[in-house]
């Protein structure tokens, strides 16, 4: 059975021509999902309420990038350097994550989406990673997907099973990270100034990664790892009715 997987997606107001609200999402995503067998849908940022009816016809939830959270979601006022926020996609996105997780299917995280796995579960966000002392730079100026830092993988997680190794180099495009992590959730990866750059759910079914492999496993084929991680628990789960499906 091929697995439905639903993407998340940004919006934006059109500036020009017919004056509308455009869906965008990116194609790299669906590639993915598509190359591993799954069927990609891209759903808009409607309301709230309509989250589960959409988590209902699908077997998996990709969170996908995108712009910054309301930092009034983890109690704390805007940063000077806050990004453009989208109150709608906020809680379109922590709704179907709810849903999701009701349902028991598989959830992966992508840049943005970790972040909305880490502030869903109740966690804080870094809002500016530049204004913290020691760090790396983690919004690299080269836009190809090409790797750019090392992140250190959980000896034993499901990431460093996939890549066969617990030392890897991703992409970095993200001004936010994690700060307080949520609570059903530990962390499985990190880079050397101790960002926080991959967490698992303590029972299995949520991945969040922080660079985005949709960017580089066309150059990198190991990149398509998360990919592949997410695609088989779904699976897994088709192919034997089972009641909980885990990332191992």
């Amino acid at each position: 059975m091929k697995a439905r997987i639903l993407i998340t997606t940004s919006s934006s107001a059109r500036s020009t021509g017919v004056r509308r609200m455009d869906v965008i999402g990116g194609m790299n995503y669906a590639e993915a999902v598509s190359q591993l067998g799954g069927i990609p849908f891209f759903a808009p940022n409607v309301a709230a309420s309509m989250a589960e009816a959409f988590i209902s016809q699908v077997d998996g939830l990709l969170l996908s990038g995108g712009v910054d959270f309301d930092p009034a979601l983890f109690d704390e006022s805007p940063h000077p350097e806050l990004g453009m926020i989208d109150e709608a996609r906020d809680a379109f996105e922590l709704a179907c994550y709810k849903a999701a997780r009701a349902k028991g299917i598989p959830i992966l995280g992508i840049c943005r989406g970790i972040q909305a796995i880490n502030v869903a579960e109740g966690g804080s966000l870094y809002q500016h990673i530049p204004a913290l002392p020691d760090c790396h730079q983690h919004a690299q100026q080269n836009s190809d997907g090409s790797l750019f830092h090392k992140v250190s993988l959980e000896e034993g997680s499901s990431l460093a099973k996939g890549f066969g190794k617990t030392s890897i180099r991703t992409n970095s495009y993200h001004h936010q990270a994690i700060e307080r992590l949520g609570k059903n959730l530990k962390i499985v990866a990190k880079s050397d100034d101790g960002m926080v750059e991959a967490v698992e759910s303590l029972d299995g079914q949520v991945l969040g990664v922080q660079w985005h492999p949709e960017m580089s496993f066309e150059r990198y084929p190991e990149q398509i790892v998360p990919f592949k991680l997410f695609m088989s628990v779904i699976q897994n789960h088709l192919v034997n009715h089972s009641p909980k499906v885990v990332f191992a």
